[in-house]
């Protein structure tokens, strides 16, 4: 009984943890401005294929979404998986924040410029 409860714990925890779940199960990224107008959306599979690729390389940096100030984030990506989905923010410098009340890891793109392009961001 307690291994089924570790067992449902720890899986529970790798789906709520951002970063940790495997992004393999994401299957479209619709991508909005500041006034939540969309840019872009990712739905066929060499896009979605490409986005997970730069995706699954991010890197987990100091700081958290608390100290962060809100406008740093122009662009929201609203990611739908086969379990699942969320938005999160987005700053085409690469940083990119899962949208949570609760203070989150602030995580950055390894090459925002590559990944910019692909979202539909312009080139600033």
């Amino acid at each position: 009984m307690n291994r089924i409860l570790a067992a449902t714990a720890f899986t529970c925890y790798l789906v709520a943890t951002p970063g940790i779940a495997a992004s393999a199960d994401i299957v479209g990224v619709k991508i909005l401005d500041a006034d939540f107008k969309v840019v872009a959306e990712l739905a066929r599979k060499p896009d979605v294929r490409k986005f997970q690729k730069h995706w699954s390389q991010k890197l987990k940096i100091k700081q958290t979404s608390a100290q962060l100030p809100d406008t740093m984030f122009s662009y929201k990506l609203d990611i739908s998986g086969t379990s699942g989905g969320g938005r999160w923010l987005y700053n085409s410098n690469g940083f990119v924040v899962k949208l949570d009340k609760m203070a989150r890891p602030v995580y950055q793109i390894q090459e925002p410029a590559l990944f910019n392009e692909l979202i539909g961001i312009p080139r600033k």
